[in-house]
């Protein structure tokens, strides 16, 4: 059965607020994106994501960031508050938020003098969870790229509360991401690339050689000759292929209500091949191979004061809110710049082969019993080393020519004049625009930096301050 009822509304009142245009303790300038907004953004690389705040700009995709004008290199980065010295990878299901921090840098930040990044790591759940993403174009286009991602998380150790609840005492988080591109940076109308037969062809015949005199010869490029029939449009770029691997862990531990110990740290170490303009229609074989290796753990210690978080009517003391944080942090940034084949084996860079000297005297007859000498005959033979085969077959085809000839070699500026390549040498180029096949690129570069840093940093509310 139903019965009509009336009840009595009490009085509404409406108040009008109007946000203030600056707030009296509000001079932080910048935004804030959350792991909500972070995992709808079309990208997975971080500065990426903090380019989208406003006062931050981007040139292209995965490029440094410029925070209202200033220089890329005036922007710093912090992980978990580390400061970061090397790259800023880390596995997309790994991060909670990115602040960007673009006026009103507070003083824990110290120098920096354009804008801060600031990247917090997910922490432990209550609950074990755990995701796995799998992503692969292989199928679809030329792009090659791949993507494993996967991260875990949940208690350890949980204690009884006093209603019969469970409260977790020690947790972990743990993610990781394996990304692997043929081309990281693909171009939107393709590229011109040799055809197959015609590269192997040019690394075997990378001269033609021409007799100027009895005793010399010159030379030129094969590649010069080559029209548009000796390439193919392909949708990426030859031996740009990049791949890497990121990690994150964190452990918080609660012996107490009031009291939380931090312990966390990441890895990434990102393989790639580099590329430049002027070798890719001939030399993309050299494309040297950089390696990226980064290192970071911190450990933090959080202690509230109990007696400043209770009520304003449980607490008469003028102090509130007062905790402090101690963190003590290691990072180790490397960087390998090397071949690919020869990597730190040093010798193996430039080298050619063995140029071997065989000298005869020369002597002039004064008459038919007195010779007088007069200097030496000198003969250069060559034996290829092996190590750098493309760049061999320079020298291999300027000394066939000589001994077709039968031609001596006296000298090896003959060599160099016809278009060989003795040791520390580079090849011609082509139409001086392009690396000849072969150039060596005789650089080893190993970059080793580690931080050591210890902060300390804490709050407390008097009245209606904070410090």
């Amino acid at each position: 059965m139903i019965s009509a009822t009336t009840i009595e509304l009490g009085g509404v009142e409406i108040i009008e607020y109007k946000a203030p245009l600056f707030g009296k303790d509000d001079v932080q300038r910048g935004a804030t994106l959350t792991r909500e907004d972070i995992q709808a953004a079309p990208t997975r690389d971080v500065k990426s994501v903090a380019a989208q705040a406003a006062s931050v700009f981007q040139k292209d995709e995965g490029d440094d960031l410029n925070v209202r004008g200033s220089r890329a290199d005036a922007t710093d980065y912090y992980v978990d508050g580390i400061r970061i010295r090397g790259s800023q990878k880390l596995p997309q299901s790994g991060i909670e938020q990115v602040t960007a921090i673009v006026g009103g840098t507070p003083a824990q930040y110290g120098d920096a003098t354009g804008g801060v990044i600031s990247i917090t790591t997910r922490g432990p759940s209550k609950d074990f969870t755990g995701g796995l993403e799998v992503v692969s174009s292989e199928m679809f286009d030329q792009y090659g790229y791949n993507l494993v991602s996967a991260d875990l998380s949940g208690p350890l150790m949980k204690k009884k509360l006093e209603n019969g609840g469970e409260k977790a005492v020690l947790g972990f988080f743990l993610s990781g991401e394996y990304q692997s591109e043929k081309d990281p940076d693909p171009s939107g109308i393709g590229m011109y690339k040799l055809k197959d037969n015609v590269y192997q062809d040019l690394i075997q015949n990378p001269i033609e050689l021409y007799q100027t005199s009895a005793t010399s010869f010159g030379s030129y490029n094969a590649a010069q000759y080559y029209t548009m029939d000796d390439f193919e449009k392909v949708k990426t770029k030859n031996n740009v292929k990049q791949i890497g691997y990121r990690f994150t862990a964190k452990f918080d531990y609660q012996p107490a209500e009031f009291t939380t110990f931090t312990l966390g740290g990441s890895f990434n170490t990102n393989d790639r091949r580099s590329y430049a303009i002027n070798r890719v229609a001939y030399n993309f074989e050299e494309n040297p191979q950089i390696i990226d290796r980064d290192y970071r753990v911190f450990g933090r210690l959080t202690q509230r004061l109990a007696s400043t978080y209770k009520s304003e009517k449980e607490n008469s003391s003028v102090f509130k809110n007062v905790y402090f944080t101690v963190q003590a942090e290691y990072s180790k940034n490397q960087q390998i710049n090397q071949d690919p084949v020869h990597k730190d084996n040093l010798w193996d860079y430039g080298y050619i082969g063995k140029f071997s000297r065989t000298s005869s005297p020369l002597y002039f007859a004064i008459d038919d019993t007195t010779r007088e000498q007069i200097g030496y005959s000198n003969t250069f033979d060559f034996q290829a080393g092996g190590m750098n085969s493309i760049a061999e077959a320079y020298t291999n085809a300027a000394y066939g020519a000589f001994n077709g000839a039968g031609v001596n070699v006296s000298s090896l500026d003959q060599i160099r004049s016809a278009g060989g390549v003795r040791n520390g040498d580079a090849t011609n180029s082509v139409m001086a625009i392009w690396e000849g096949v072969g150039n060596l690129r005789n650089t080893y570069q190993n970059f080793d930096n580690d931080q050591y840093r210890v902060t300390l940093s804490g709050n407390a509310d008097i009245k209606k301050h904070s410090f």
